[in-house]
């Protein structure tokens, strides 16, 4: 009997070293529509959004959508949206921002109802530092900034400084270590004269361009920001901050070269370490809610092709010193070609798909 159990309890019980499974919390299965997801957002423990847009395959009709909970998603509630949500920005768990490819909207019942702010087009990603102050960035070559909560925003003088046509470069992604350091990072890149993706014709060998990565860094909270530019192989797909400086990059590469992509650590006064690679994984976001600990979320690259627009199988992996990664067990269904992470100790961590997915980590 002692025996029996010994064994139940060994099958039960996580492996040594383990700390959970991303297990299903919400799945778009519908024949006739799929959904996309943007992006994904808890602030409080029990408070979650998700933003982006139902296709009808049938019409090819688009329509906008989000995901809310309020019971720590274990139900979400479909909320119609005016305009497809692309990054948001939660304050706490009823204050939050939403950005749009035609603007900025701002909710104060944690996503059950927004209102539109300001007509800003071409939007990438945003940041609040309080209930007033924020930035939004996007292209062309644009930053912009507020100091009223949204409802005025005025530009940022010091993103038209790096080189590069302005036809073809933006600015990507925004983030802070602290209130006084924060970066936006964006990317020129010369037009292809391709007209066919490589997964169209997989015969043909196509080479990583170079390209110009784009950077403004601020160290007086987005008072002043100090443009500088460097060359590049690969673009920026997500750039993330934690404690004491810490900053993990996470690169994409075309099909040609010999790894989908690559994460680097960046620590206090600059230095990159690559920290992570893998020949058959495609990273496309990076999560630091702690000193000692870290997550990396991507998909399985279906063959040899990374652009192919066939979902991968997602996979989590976790270190502990940003050196050593363990893989962790995600529901078998999840499939995409892009994973969002989000969440802290307090609220949880939380990942959404392109796909129409949102996996919790659970114990």
């Amino acid at each position: 009997m002692r025996l029996a159990i010994a064994l139940a309890w060994a099958m039960l019980a996580p492996a040594a070293g383990e700390t959970g499974r991303w297990q299903m919390r919400y799945f778009h299965d519908e024949d006739k529509t799929s959904l996309t997801l943007n992006d994904i957002e808890f602030a409080s423990p029990r408070r979650g959004v998700a933003v982006g847009f139902e296709r009808d395959r049938e019409r090819d009709d688009v329509r906008p959508m989000s995901l809310v909970t309020s019971d720590g998603g274990e139900t979400w509630t479909r909320v119609p949206l005016k305009e497809a949500g692309v990054a948001l920005f939660f304050l706490n768990e009823s204050l939050g921002w939403m950005a749009t490819e035609r603007g900025i909207w701002v909710t104060e019942e944690a996503g059950r109802s927004w209102r539109k702010l300001k007509g800003l087009k071409g939007v990438r990603d945003l940041y609040f530092a309080d209930a007033q102050r924020g930035w939004a960035v996007g292209t062309p070559k644009a930053v912009w900034q507020t100091s009223n909560g949204g409802r005025n925003w005025k530009a940022v003088p010091e993103a038209k400084e790096p080189s590069g046509r302005e036809e073809f470069s933006s600015y990507e992604l925004i983030g802070f270590s602290d209130e006084q350091r924060g970066a936006i990072l964006g990317g020129f890149t010369a037009p292809s004269r391709r007209l066919a993706p490589a997964w169209a014709d997989p015969s043909e060998v196509r080479r990583e361009r170079p390209s110009l990565a784009m950077m403004l860094d601020t160290l007086d909270g987005g008072k002043t920001w100090k443009a500088s530019t460097a060359p590049l192989l690969g673009r920026i797909v997500s750039a993330r901050y934690g404690p004491g400086g810490l900053r993990l990059l996470a690169m994409r590469f075309v099909d040609a070269f010999d790894w989908p992509s690559e994460v680097y650590l960046g620590l206090k006064g600059g230095k990159l370490d690559r920290v992570y690679r893998e020949k058959n994984r495609a990273i496309t976001d990076s999560l630091i809610p702690s000193a000692d600990r870290a997550f990396l979320a991507g998909y399985e690259v279906p063959g040899r092709l990374s652009s192919a627009p066939i979902p991968g199988k997602v996979r989590i992996v976790e270190s502990r010193d940003f050196r050593n990664w363990r893989e962790m067990p995600v529901d078998y269904r999840a499939v995409a070609n892009r994973v969002i992470l989000t969440g802290n100790e307090a609220n949880g961590y939380w990942a959404a798909t392109n796909t129409g997915m949102i996996l919790k980590l659970v114990q």
